[in-house]
């Protein structure tokens, strides 16, 4: 964005400065440049107290006479001269004979500077632009929408400091955030919001973000491959009633929804989701691990372990990773033929002997190792006996039986469960191992709750591709600045709440930060924030947004009739155009306001109150007030006849 020099206006003399703000637009496009226009005519139509006007070419052809061409030109600014203000070419000037000509070197936006100072919420938005710059992911997101990414990083920002996926306040967030500082260039109307989210939606760019992720996280930035020791799958419902291909009737876990089932694959050891998939509600987990692993192949992620739940357990399942380079640890269904004959045959001795014994958090289980010679490469099965579960299942069937034969049954299965593998893991380590799969429940808990991704406000299948996008651009987000604040008493959570009320105080010339808290302080040292020199600020300058929305056509639910839009000039030569014309000008359509009631009673109202003088004793003025009911000499009055009764 440009910045222009102070203009003083030349008949406003003691009135305020004017600030020249000029902006890069889009040049006109050429095929409408050398078009050849033959007739038509210029269309005015008045739109709340402004001029709008549009080209309107002859008849299409001879056979279609109903059909015209239609050229939107834009706010009239000088109707004898034909020039018009375009929010995407900016100010041109147009005739039949000449076409379109552009006069941005001509005409420039004035609008007045008359703050001197101002505070902005800052701390947390300067969190995460200095984690941006510190991780070098401020790459991913610039090269994402190139563009467009101020757009991007205010709503990641609104996201992770309010909690809100409405975008119903983020207009009133961005002007009293340091955001609109950081990122002038963002556009944040509703309508705005909803065009975005549909481009993210677009599998191009949904694609284009995982190439940029996936080479943001190589370590070696020359290799072809992204290598992942350990990863977690999972999915979770989408609870959703969008029309939408995805959305369908769910039955998970018992619970029946409408929902679709949203897949994340999670790093373990980097902490961070790798890859996001959507698929309709109706298709169960155990039918979308060959397709998500074919995924992560095609993408070129070398994966050397996989870590599973039992929703993901079937022979075909286990011949395809058995298949494959790649060395996996899955919990075994506890409907299976080989879960029950393994607890039946192998698990006689496991509840006394204590060289079974394991420990896992401060609680002590039994854990047995059971090799499986049978399937080529061998494989491992590990029985475990959780003391803790076997009470909770005892109870539970106590409760549910009085058959004596059904409790003895069921009772060498209380507490057990079973882990399957391909490789040799050390009984000590396999619930150490199989549980970092709690790593991949938080992800989900953080994408749902601080970064918003449920639920759905969405009314279309792109708009709701884009916010699943943005939601899982907002938890890794969220998730490094947990990587940044481990082994500290901070989450990411915590710690934008903390510096969301640290505020600065901006001017042309100075800045200063609030008085820091202790904890402020703490979090500073520890994410090394160099909170005392933010960007200086021109604040007599208007940004882009600004002026556009003062440029918007205002609805009827806006502003009361009658009450004047901000002032808004243009300058030309040193002459100054206001664009606000007033509704006496001639060159405009004004409507007819001599006809409109003024406020209070009616003429002739006889509603008056009795008036008295400062004594209180004598009236001066006494209407007598209409009595309720039917005005005398009504004929509405029903009448009856006694006679018929």
């Amino acid at each position: 964005m440009l910045w222009g020099k102070i203009i003083p206006p030349q008949n406003l003399i003691g009135r305020q400065v004017k600030m020249l703000v000029t902006r890069s637009f889009e040049p006109i496009p050429q095929a409408l440049t050398e078009q050849q226009r033959q007739g038509g005519f210029i269309r005015y139509y008045n739109r709340s107290d402004k001029i709008y006007g549009s080209y309107i070419g002859p008849h299409h052809s001879n056979t279609n006479k109903t059909k015209r061409i239609e050229e939107y030109l834009g706010l009239v600014i000088d109707k004898e001269e034909n020039i018009f203000y375009n929010t995407k070419w900016g100010f041109i000037k147009f005739s039949i004979q000449d076409g379109y000509t552009s006069l941005n070197d001509i005409y420039h936006i004035n609008l007045p500077g008359s703050q001197n100072y101002c505070s902005l919420r800052y701390g947390n938005i300067w969190l995460l632009h200095d984690l941006y710059q510190t991780l070098n992911f401020e790459t991913v997101l610039k090269n994402l929408t190139s563009f467009e990414s101020d757009t991007l990083h205010a709503l990641i920002a609104y996201k992770l400091t309010t909690g809100d996926n409405t975008f119903l306040h983020v207009q009133n967030w961005f002007q009293r955030s340091y955001a609109r500082i950081l990122y002038p260039n963002a556009t944040v109307s509703s309508a705005s919001i909803s065009t975005y989210l549909k481009k993210l939606g677009e599998s191009s760019i949904r694609e284009k973000f995982f190439d940029l992720y996936h080479e943001y996280l190589k370590e070696d930035k020359s290799s072809d491959f992204l290598i992942c020791n350990s990863i977690l799958i999972d999915s979770t419902g989408a609870q959703n009633d969008i029309n939408i291909p995805l959305t369908r009737i769910s039955n998970h876990n018992g619970i029946v929804n409408n929902e679709f089932r949203v897949i994340y694959v999670v790093d373990h050891e980097r902490n961070l989701p790798i890859y996001m998939n959507q698929v309709p509600g109706n298709i169960v987990d155990v039918s979308t691990l060959k397709y998500i692993v074919n995924l992560l192949i095609m993408r070129q992620i070398k994966v050397k372990c996989c870590v599973l739940d039992a929703g993901y357990y079937s022979d075909l399942n286990l011949e395809f990773l058995d298949s494959l380079p790649m060395n996996y640890l899955i919990r075994m269904c506890n409907h299976r033929k080989d879960f029950k004959w393994l607890i039946e045959n192998e698990s006689h001795d496991l509840h006394h002997n204590h060289k079974y014994r394991i420990l896992y958090r401060k609680r002590y289980l039994h854990c047995k190792k059971i090799v499986i010679t049978k399937t080529q490469p061998i494989h491992y099965a590990y029985i475990i006996l959780d003391f803790d579960k076997e009470q909770k299942d005892r109870n539970f069937i106590y409760s549910k039986n009085d058959n004596d034969e059904t409790i003895e049954k069921e009772s060498n299965y209380m507490g057990k469960f079973i882990l399957y593998s391909n490789f040799d893991i050390p009984e000590k380590d396999v619930l150490n191992f199989y549980y970092t799969r709690e790593h991949i429940e938080q992800v989900f808990d953080i994408s749902k709750n601080n970064a918003s991704m449920l639920p759905f406000r969405t009314h279309g299948i792109e708009g709701t591709m884009g916010h699943l996008l943005l939601s899982f651009i907002a938890t890794i987000v969220s998730l490094e600045l947990n990587n940044k604040l481990k082994n500290t008493k901070y989450c990411a959570f915590s710690a934008l709440k903390i510096m969301n009320d640290l505020s600065v105080y901006v001017n042309k010339d100075y800045s200063t930060v609030d008085p820091l808290m202790p904890a402020e302080k703490e979090l500073a040292i520890i994410l090394d924030l160099n909170l005392d020199s933010p960007v200086k600020v021109d604040l007599t300058k208007e940004y882009t947004n600004s002026y556009l929305n003062s440029l918007k056509v205002k609805s009827k639910k806006g502003r009361p009739l009658g009450r004047k839009n901000r002032d808004l000039t243009i300058t030309t030569n040193n002459q100054i155009i206001d664009i606000n014309k007033t509704k006496t000008d001639s060159s405009y359509v004004t409507s007819n306001t001599s006809n409109k009631s003024k406020r209070g009673r009616p003429k002739g109202s006889k509603n008056k109150v009795k008036i008295y003088d400062d004594n209180n004793s004598t009236i001066i003025q006494n209407i007598e007030k209409r009595r309720p009911g039917r005005p005398k000499g009504s004929k509405n009055k029903v009448k009856i006849d006694f006679s018929k009764h």
